[in-house]
């Protein structure tokens, strides 16, 4: 905010001592309002630009159109976009993207598909950037094949999937539970020269055997990951999720262990998966006890839990044996004091731990 407020008086000054800032200093300042979604700023501030004598340009216009798309008035875009016309300015590569992420951001497959078809027949080409947007509108309903017609067509006109196409692709079908299509996709994108998969890639190979509750496989993939790029934490925690999944407490527990070893910041998905593990599983050997520790170790590592932690936490205490009241009554005071509001399942889990009536009165 300082930096703008030095911006417009740099801009008053120079106008009062009769100096004419550039149309860049004027396009930084409708960018820096459009970032924030603050359309009438950047609208007025482009207005200003004609007071200098200074005319407006594509990038101008560019900022006005992605400020009414941060704040989500799309419709006032087409307006921005008759106003180009009349300044005989054409939309660049950088308005069509602007629209064809909006729309594809918004599962609005058809208006982010004609965004990008306009694009195609104001510039004649395509390029790999705009498809990997498009594929998110198609992604994002779930319409696989529509998107897999997408990269055909491109290709036809000469346009190559690039990584982030591939890693699209792989990352959607194994989201969906497809792991036989999340895998040719990977085997095309290994096929291909230049194409270098990261661990984004693996990543999403590796959630969908724990979707699948398939342990040895997804043991393998990372292995593969291994020896190809560094496992991250989202590698070792679908690790986590695979075996609790699989209903493979111990190997779930180990993989957390794992993960603390590795020199890597586990996060509250790590650990709330990992209690997880224990809550839900029948043959779990002193229900509630290593869940417990577990939580303990997730607050000295200063990683703070969330309702579902405390939940899952809560529900391993029910089978425990003896009764783990006294923790139980910590927990839940712990979750009163961080601000983390109950709900039916915590009241549920707490009570059948403590009792109803001491459930009240907590």
């Amino acid at each position: 905010q300082g930096k703008l407020d030095a911006a417009k008086e740099w801009l008053q000054r120079a106008k009062a001592s009769g100096n004419s800032p550039d149309l860049a200093s004027y396009n930084t300042i409708i960018n820096f309002f459009a970032e924030k979604g603050d359309e009438n700023a950047a609208k007025e501030w482009l207005h200003q630009i004609s007071s200098f004598g200074l005319k407006p340009d594509s990038v101008s216009y560019n900022s006005l159109i992605k400020a009414a798309v941060v704040a989500g008035h799309m419709d006032h875009t087409k307006d921005y976009l008759e106003e180009m016309k009349s300044h005989k300015l054409h939309p660049s590569a950088l308005t069509y993207g602007t629209l064809v992420s909006a729309y594809a951001d918004s599962g609005d497959v058809q208006n982010a598909q004609m965004w990008y078809d306009k694009a195609l027949a104001g510039r004649g080409k395509s390029n790999t950037v705009l498809l990997a947007v498009l594929l998110k509108a198609y992604v994002k309903v779930g319409d696989l094949a529509g998107a897999e017609n997408c990269i055909k067509k491109a290709a036809e006109a000469g346009v190559a999937p690039n990584h982030v196409v591939f890693t699209t692709m792989i990352n959607a079908y194994a989201e969906s539970g497809d792991v036989d299509s999340a895998l040719e996709w990977f085997r095309k994108a290994k096929e291909e020269p230049n194409i270098r998969l990261n661990i984004w890639s693996y990543n999403a190979m590796i959630k969908a055997c724990a979707k699948a509750g398939d342990v040895q496989r997804a043991k393998t993939w990372f292995k593969m990951a291994q020896d190809d790029c560094r496992p991250d934490v989202v590698t070792f925690t679908s690790m986590i999720s695979a075996c609790s999944k699989a209903g493979r407490v111990g190997e779930a527990r180990r993989w957390l262990e794992r993960l603390e070893n590795a020199g890597l910041q586990p996060n509250v998905v790590s650990y709330t998966v990992a209690i997880s593990a224990g809550a839900q599983s029948k043959t779990n050997k002193s229900p509630g006890l290593r869940e417990y520790q577990i939580f303990q170790r997730m607050l000295e590592r200063g990683i703070w839990p969330t309702v579902v932690t405390y939940n899952y936490l809560l529900q391993s205490m029910r089978r425990s044996q003896p009764k783990m009241e006294r923790q139980a009554e910590d927990v839940f005071r712990h979750m009163m004091q961080c601000g983390i509001k109950s709900n039916e399942l915590t009241q549920l889990h707490l009570a059948r731990v403590v009792g109803l009536k001491k459930a009240r009165s907590l």
